[in-house]
């Protein structure tokens, strides 16, 4: 007969009906069916029914579960003369029992072999083979580097939107400089302009400030979820015994990480900030529409004309000078004016321009 036929039909003789796997400590009920030990210790605890063959439901006598010593040797006889009946590389070996260690106690985060089971110390830890244990753990971190990779994206979009703040920061000050502060000092006399304009310039310097250092965090934030997205992946890569015993602490270390994301910088303008000024000048407000007829050809404007984007991708980079402009459908033709455009999705460099009319 032919060696790997004879194999597997030892292999078929000698495996477990409950695990699938070569007789680990096997042992015969009165039934004469025989099963690894902790196999049949744990088909007992979870139908809560004990002394009752798994596979012919037969009833045995109580008793201490001796090892089939037979099937034992006949394992260890066979696996060591004919291919494929070997136990897997790298198995671990109970330095207590001198047993190898087939099991897991997700609860002690240990190895245990199937004499460690019985005893008291485990007795109510949830304790599974290994190679299951192996594969929750596997989806735990592929879980746990989705998750990261997801805040990555999000802490990217939040460093892109301080990076916009920063811009706008310098544009609220030349608003609040030029526009909204003479005006605002009419109604205060006893307010001198340069000691509010020296004022407002230091409140521009402390939210710059503020800003660049919400960015320094946010980028570090994402070298550090990439960093750890790394090593998640070489734990993932490694001895399912070595990933095991590594997979508590590389996973409390991500949750810890995921917890840290850095807040948007508090920004805040003091200077005429009296309470009624803002709604004050929204009594004034006016909504711009534009007009199509005076825009670029690469401009497409919304339904209702207060938007604006651009027909293709990367077209600023072609334009070697030239401008992307348009005319409001409104005009003013006295007093004081400033305008305020929200930026969304902005790839190139834009700058509003306002063209007052000459008459």
């Amino acid at each position: 007969m032919d060696i790997s036929k004879v194999a597997e039909k030892l292999r078929s003789e000698l495996t477990c009906s409950i695990c699938l796997d070569l007789f680990d400590y096997a042992v015969t009920l009165d039934c004469g069916h025989s099963f690894c030990e902790v196999c049949v210790l744990r088909s007992w605890l979870q139908a809560h029914v004990h002394w009752t063959c798994p596979l012919c439901k037969s009833s045995s006598q109580p008793r201490v579960l001796k090892p089939n010593w037979l099937l034992k040797d006949l394992v260890s006889f066979t696996s060591r003369r004919l291919p494929g009946l070997g136990e897997e590389d790298g198995q671990a070996i109970c330095g207590q029992h001198q047993a190898i260690q087939k099991l897991f106690c997700e609860d002690d985060h240990t190895p245990l072999c199937v004499s460690c089971l019985t005893s008291a110390q485990h007795e109510a830890h949830g304790v599974y083979p290994l190679k299951e244990s192996a594969e929750t753990c596997k989806g735990q971190l592929q879980e746990a580097i989705g998750c990261l990779w997801a805040k990555v994206r999000q802490a990217q979009v939040l460093l892109e939107q301080e990076k916009r703040r920063w811009r706008k920061c310098a544009m609220e000050a030349h608003t609040l400089r030029w526009v909204i502060l003479p005006e605002y000092i009419k109604t205060h006399p006893t307010w001198k302009e340069e000691e509010q304009q020296v004022l407002l310039e230091e409140e521009k310097r402390i939210n710059v400030r503020r800003l660049e250092t919400t960015q320094a965090r946010i980028h570090c934030y994402v070298q550090s979820l990439k960093k750890m997205t790394g090593e998640l992946k070489k734990t993932l890569e490694k001895p399912v015994m070595e990933m095991l015993l590594e997979w508590r602490s590389s996973m409390e270390r991500s949750q810890e990480l995921l917890l840290r994301c850095p807040e948007p910088a508090a920004l805040g303008w003091t200077v005429c900030g009296t309470t009624g000024m803002r709604e004050l000048l929204l009594a004034f407000q006016s909504h711009i529409s534009m007009d199509p007829e005076t825009a670029h050809s690469n401009l497409i404007f919304s339904g209702d004309l207060k938007s604006v984007s651009i027909a293709r991708q990367g077209i600023l980079a072609n334009l070697q000078g030239e401008v992307l402009s348009m005319l409001g459908a409104q005009s003013f033709t006295s007093g004081s004016h400033y305008w305020e455009v929200e930026e969304e999705n902005q790839t190139g460099t834009l700058t509003i321009c306002p063209l007052i009319p000459q008459y």
